[in-house]
């Protein structure tokens, strides 16, 4: 009997320390080790915080979902839904019924619908009987002026990718010179990644820096509009770094005479996360090839 009763108090402890690896109870909250532990018969659960991504903490590198009461902090504001990347609010929500998304560029809340640094408001794709167009709302500059106006764009869908290695996943330099690289240095990274696997990233070392980044020429049709789109990215916000992003347009493939340059996009470091520019453009009388410059540094510089 008392071989039996010690067998009983045996399974009894085992069971308990089964019991105590599977779930951790503090006031309310209760931690599940596996989701085959959960089943409708587990209730409601409420928990301080759901959190999923990589194994880094936050504010050590951390990428996934937050989902949170009370709220976590990200970008000046407290949101109970947050997408992180490296740290960073992609998209966020709280309670008030604000949105956050494109990295700030995009706010939802009750002043309305606001729209900073984004190349446009409204981008709608439409196909009727095999016939494509793309239809745009945005902010431009009309030539010779420097205030902003609203303007409709009406576009056929961008045909064949022109440009060599133009996103950078061939994880080198294929189809660019590193036309400048002054206390600083060009790199090919996996973080901070826009799309794809590869970003471009520029480190400064120390001091007014300057990196220009050059393309190889693409030759065009100067009857046909070309779309062009990039996107510059930054992780700290400082009062003294700038990026660029425009197009040189010449009248011969190789060499010739430079006929016109277009800003794409320009991102001022005082702002963080990434900015997306796309534009349509024309090529100018004559024209022959182009060639895409990103340049980063410093404001004195670029």
């Amino acid at each position: 009997m008392l071989e039996r009763i010690e067998n009983l108090l045996l399974q009894l402890k085992l069971m308990l320390e089964d019991l105590i690896a599977r779930s951790l109870i503090t006031g309310q909250q209760i931690v599940v080790t596996s989701l085959s532990e959960i089943s409708e018969r587990l209730g409601l659960i409420r928990a301080g915080e759901f959190r999923s991504g990589n194994t880094k903490e936050p504010g050590y590198g951390f990428t996934g979902l937050r989902i949170a009461y009370p709220p976590v902090s990200y970008a000046g504001d407290t949101w109970n839904l947050a997408l992180v990347r490296s740290d960073i609010l992609e998209v966020g929500g709280n309670t008030d019924g604000k949105l956050y998304a494109a990295g700030g560029n995009l706010v939802i809340d009750s002043t309305g619908l606001n729209i900073d640094r984004l190349n446009y408001a409204i981008r709608q794709t439409a196909t009727n009987e095999g016939n494509t167009r793309i239809g745009k709302i945005t902010m431009t500059l009309l030539a010779g002026s420097t205030v902003p106006v609203f303007a409709m764009e009406y576009s056929s869908p961008a045909g064949t990718e022109l440009m060599n290695n133009g996103d950078f996943e061939t994880n080198d330099f294929t189809g660019w010179t590193k036309t400048v690289e002054d206390r600083g240095a060009w790199s090919i990274t996996e973080n901070s990644v826009y799309a794809g696997s590869y970003s471009l990233r520029w480190t400064p070392t120390y001091g007014a820096s300057l990196g220009i980044l050059t393309s190889d020429r693409i030759e065009v049709d100067e009857a046909e509009p070309h779309i062009v789109s990039g996107a510059l990215f930054n992780s700290t916000a400082v009062s003294n770094g700038y990026g660029i992003i425009h197009l040189n347009w010449y009248d011969q493939v190789s060499g010739g005479t430079w006929l016109r340059t277009d800003v794409l996009g320009e991102l001022n470091f005082t702002s963080t996360g990434w900015s997306l520019f796309e534009a349509n453009y024309t090529p100018p009388a004559g024209a022959l090839s182009a060639e895409v410059v990103i340049a980063i540094g410093d404001t004195t510089n670029v």
